[in-house]
């Protein structure tokens, strides 16, 4: 039989601990601080060349840097013509936005570097208010093309945004059923599964405070449409990725649209946008709650646009 441990064995194990929980918390912290990998990284790497647009590769980096900082606080919206990306961030106090402002200022020493026709700095310190920003259009290859981004940091939040347009161009609307049939055969493969629920949804943007998902609409788009959700049980993040790479593959391709966010910094959405070959408009989304794969299938009238609109699967749409 073992002796008791004696009281000098006893705080050696305890300092022993002690310094493994020290250096547990040293690397979490170090880990914060390096960036983990961007959620959406992969797609800086495989879509910078659209068809109309060509993405500035140092922009995209930083919006994948601050999302890697800051997950599940972004918004991306694309479309052929237009892409607008935004990770916004509210400080929960002092101590934590001292904690990521010299990380976020060297960002900005980044973005200073980005060739630009113009660009502001400013930097504010004072007993009453902090701030530092940069604001900048950035040179582009294309007469056509105009982008423009910002980085703002100050004690109560952080801003990043980063837009990119093709000047007076439309969205191009035009059928592609191939996407729609692909998008459709592969909802198939959850919807169809035992004990899934569904739900009939009508949203009508007309009569409601909907914001919308997408955040370029043509002018002429419907703001009605229906179809269904469903809940699909026991369903992991493996399933959640494989329908947001699928979605995302078809970013910046001719008349597709495509919008990915945050909802309340605890989980993500994304839709995927597409006319069929009856001229009406197919949105299909996803997002992962817990173990609950929420889709959503969703038409709109002929000859128009239809958008769903943010935080679909939620019991109230409505994102405030």
């Amino acid at each position: 039989m073992k002796p008791p441990p004696t009281q000098e064995r006893l705080m050696k194990t305890f300092i022993k601990h002690l310094g493994i929980l020290t250096a547990t918390f040293t690397l979490s912290l170090t880990a914060t601080t390096a960036h983990a990998q961007s959620r959406n990284a992969w797609y800086g790497d495989q879509v910078m060349q659209g068809e109309y647009l060509t993405l500035n590769p140092e922009l995209v980096s930083l919006f994948n840097t601050l999302d890697s900082i800051f997950p599940k606080h972004y918004l991306i919206n694309e479309e052929p013509h237009c892409v607008g990306m935004w990770v916004d961030y509210s400080f929960k106090n002092l101590k934590e936005y001292r904690q990521y402002r010299p990380v976020i200022e060297k960002l900005i020493e980044r973005l200073n570097q980005v060739p630009a026709y113009r660009s502001y700095t400013e930097r504010l310190d004072s007993t009453g208010m902090e701030k530092y920003g940069i604001t900048l259009t950035p040179k582009t290859d294309s007469y056509r093309q105009t982008d423009y981004a910002y980085l703002t940091v100050q004690p109560r939040r952080m801003n990043f945004h980063y837009f990119a347009n093709i000047n007076g161009m439309k969205m191009p609307w035009n059928r592609r059923q191939d996407v729609a049939d692909a998008a459709d055969e592969l909802l198939a493969e959850y919807i169809n599964r035992p004990d899934v629920k569904k739900e009939t949804v009508i949203f009508d943007g007309t009569k409601t405070n909907y914001k919308f998902l997408s955040y370029h609409k043509p002018y002429d788009c419907t703001y009605r449409c229906s179809g269904t959700r469903y809940i699909v049980p026991n369903c992991t993040a493996a399933d959640y990725d494989r329908l947001y790479r699928f979605i995302r593959s078809h970013a910046l391709s001719e008349s597709v649209t495509v919008a990915s966010n945050e909802i309340r910094g605890q989980y993500e959405e994304i839709s995927l946008g597409v006319n069929q070959a009856t001229n009406r408009p197919l949105i299909v989304g996803a997002a992962l709650k817990g173990t609950d794969l929420y889709l959503i299938r969703t038409e709109g009238d002929i000859g128009s646009q239809a958008w769903i609109p943010r935080a679909w699967a939620e019991d109230n749409p409505i994102y405030p």
